[in-house]
């Protein structure tokens, strides 16, 4: 071999040499490398390793630090000796070594990779650390001598192994006094002398004001005091105290005399050494100022002593506003004999609205045909009856249901309160359905609550609608929900949510509380059919209302009868709208052995590919129901007592595979739509067996719930 190629070669490998190490300068340093910590406080800094580029697979470094200073917490109690923590550190997978030794003032902490390199600036581990008593300033310096040094700090390249670290930062500290717990409370101001509000303070009063904060203390530098437009700060003639940070108590001797006859305004503006700013204003010696009195009808007034209301000032003398306006010399002060002697049907005839209307039934010729054509012993009879009375009497009679309920409700005022929140909160699919125990029948407006288990604590809370169904929404979590009707005993029961805003299926049974009379029940029943009564009969009552209420503004065209004219036509049209909105009955629960229909059994509609709970229904006394019914593939069951569902008799629905409670349900046309779901009676229920109903005849509806 030549010299010439060993020459080369050696050159060669050299320059490679070079040009590598040229490259390689990873550090070591601490997050923050300099800061101001409270004393004998838990403080944290961070070990930061930073490649620089390079290629790193294994670290490890030496922290030294003065032990007559700094207390090292362990982060791993469990394990032997003092380790720092490692729990947030992303440099490296693998720590092999981690040891502080509190004799010596040494940390040690080795860590490698396995699956891949640390390439950049990662956390390589954190230094929690609290003061000793009396400590003011402390540091941790790395053991740092040269690269390539194997017993001090290194950083190791992925490949060759050699040392990249070539600099390390150094920790500096400082210790001040203070709260170890985070200041975010703004310091309380209190006004000692004067007091606000008060009155009759002489006005070369001094002014005492306390400013307290027992975290960080307050910043006196920065605090402004303002009396009567004048500000005072430290320093300033006028402006002394007494106390320290925590506990401030400031004097101001005004140097300007206070403002006579005027109010005094003091303003507090102050913050404290976290940052945290407060401002607090009073006023003292606010003049006397006289209660206005108030004229009424017939006296006389002005600017100083004006009219009660309703009444207006006109020409010395308080007078009605409509009498004013119409300039009826001879309006009383008394507003029954006003009504009559101003001819408010005149003023309501004034009215833009009321004008168009009128025209408008006078241009048909209808007022002047009903005119001709009534009798004047009906007018008569018709003004001694009053069509208004008429009118409100049966809208009365329309609302009797809704009085009557109201009244019931008053029993329980957390109903009516549950029920004005409902009105705005946001409504979802039905859980299920609050039915009596006994009559199988739903139980609407009961109170449905959501409490976090084992707390007092309402996170939810719905009132069921007319057919006894409820919904809730939830986020996921243990809750504790109750039933609550003012005729039923409470019922409660305890729910898992997994995921956010599920629907968990569950009915609720309640029963009739014990001290319910036999007198109470029937009053109960006695109003139900009264709403029964009124609700088959709402449709004439309200088309009956609206004809007469025409006839009332025909004959009489005043603001009671408009009124009366407006709330019938609205009730009319709610009504009809209601019933064309009204789900149809398209399906019905049978008694598989006797063909006849089961009342009050709970249908419940799902979302076949998710199984999510879509809608609830109890069947009506005729065993009907309908569901949510858009054309789609959905499942269906059924439960009541008494009855297995699905029945070993069922045609034309299939089960689903895995799910033997549930039928497959496909809704192509829902205006076709007819489902019939067949039960299997189950023997010594405990309403007795099937058998006791053998005997009804075909076309009676079946009752498995006993008598």
């Amino acid at each position: 071999m030549s010299k010439k190629f060993v020459l080369s070669l050696l050159l060669t490998f050299g320059f490679l040499i070079l040009s590598y190490s040229g490259v390689s300068a990873a550090t070591f340093e601490f997050s923050p490398a300099t800061y101001t910590f409270k004393k004998e406080c838990e403080s944290s800094i961070n070990i930061i390793a930073d490649t620089k580029g390079a290629e790193s697979n294994a670290a490890d470094i030496e922290i030294r630090y003065d032990i007559t200073k700094i207390d090292i917490i362990d982060s791993n109690p469990n394990s032997p000796g003092t380790q720092i923590d490692i729990s947030s550190a992303d440099a490296y997978e693998v720590y092999v070594y981690n040891l502080a030794d509190e004799t010596t003032g040494v940390i040690r902490v080795a860590a490698t990779n396995f699956m891949s390199n640390l390439n950049g600036r990662k956390t390589f581990g954190t230094i929690e650390f609290k003061t000793l008593p009396g400590v003011s300033t402390a540091n941790f310096t790395i053991y740092f001598t040269s690269p390539n040094n194997s017993l001090d700090s290194n950083i190791a390249d992925a490949y060759t192994s050699l040392d990249l670290l070539t600099s390390v930062t150094n920790g500096s500290y400082t210790f001040v006094d203070g709260s170890c717990i985070e200041d975010t409370q703004a310091p309380p101001i209190t006004f000692i002398d004067p007091r606000n509000n008060q009155t009759g303070v002489p006005l070369d009063t001094n002014i005492q004001i306390r400013i307290t904060d027992n975290l960080s203390g307050v910043d006196l530098s920065n605090t402004i005091i303002e009396v009567d437009g004048i500000e005072y700060r430290l320093g300033d003639p006028g402006f002394s105290y007494t106390g320290d940070l925590l506990n401030y108590l400031i004097t101001i001797n005004p140097t300007t005399p206070l403002t006579a006859d005027q109010t005094i305004i003091v303003t507090v503006r102050t913050v404290d050494n976290a940052g945290n700013t407060s401002n607090r204003s009073m006023a003292f010696n606010q003049p006397y100022v006289p209660p206005v009195i108030y004229k009424t009808c017939g006296e006389t007034c002005d600017i100083e002593n004006p009219c009660a209301n309703p009444y207006q000032c006109e020409s010395g003398l308080c007078r009605l506003p409509s009498c004013v306006m119409y300039g009826d010399e001879n309006c009383t002060c008394d507003p029954p004999p006003y009504v009559d002697s101003c001819d408010t049907e005149t003023i309501i005839q004034e009215i833009p609205v009321v004008q168009t209307i009128t025209k408008f039934l006078e241009s048909t010729g209808i007022p002047q045909v009903i005119n001709n054509i009534v009798p004047q012993e009906i007018k008569d009879l018709a003004q001694l009856v009053s069509l208004p009375g008429l009118t409100s009497g049966l809208l009365s009679l329309t609302y009797l249901t809704n009085a009557i309920m109201f009244l019931t409700a008053l029993r329980s005022p957390g109903v009516i309160f549950a029920w004005l929140i409902g009105l705005f909160k946001k409504t979802r699919n039905p859980w299920g359905i609050v039915f009596d125990i006994e009559t199988k029948e739903p139980i609407p407006y009961a109170v449905v609550r959501a409490y976090l288990k084992g707390t007092k604590t309402i996170v939810e809370q719905r009132v069921t609608d007319e057919n006894g169904r409820y919904g809730l929404l939830l986020p996921s979590g243990d809750y504790r929900l109750e039933v609550e009707h003012p005729d039923y005993e409470k019922s409660s029961f305890d729910v898992l949510i997994s995921n956010d805003n599920d629907v968990v299926p569950k009915d609720f049974p309640m029963s009739t509380e014990e001290s319910i009379t036999k007198e109470g029940f029937s009053l109960r029943i006695f109003f139900k059919r009264i709403n029964v009564f009124i609700n088959k009969t709402s449709l004439y009552i309200n088309s009956i209302g609206l004809i007469l209420s025409i006839l009332a503004v025909i004959i009489r065209p005043n603001l009671f009868n408009f009124i009366m004219l407006i709330l019938y036509t609205v009730l009319l049209y709610v009504y009809l709208r209601n019933r064309r909105l009204k789900v149809k009955r398209w399906g019905v629960v049978l008694d598989s052995q006797t063909n006849l229909r089961i009342p009050y059994a709970i249908v419940k509609l799902f979302d076949r590919e998710s199984m999510k709970l879509l809608d609830t229904q109890m069947t009506n006394s005729q065993g009907a129901f309908g569901l949510f019914n858009e054309p789609g593939q959905y499942a269906i069951s059924a439960s009541v007592n008494g009855y297995r569902f699905p029945s070993k008799l069922q045609r034309g629905l299939a089960r689903i595979p895995g799910n033997d409670d549930v039928l497959q349900l496909d809704i192509i046309n829902k205006k076709d739509l007819k489902v019939k779901l067949l039960m299997d009676p189950v023997s010594n229920t405990l309403t007795g067996s099937n058998t006791e109903n053998a005997g009804n005849k075909k076309g009676e509806i079946n009752s498995p719930f006993g008598n």
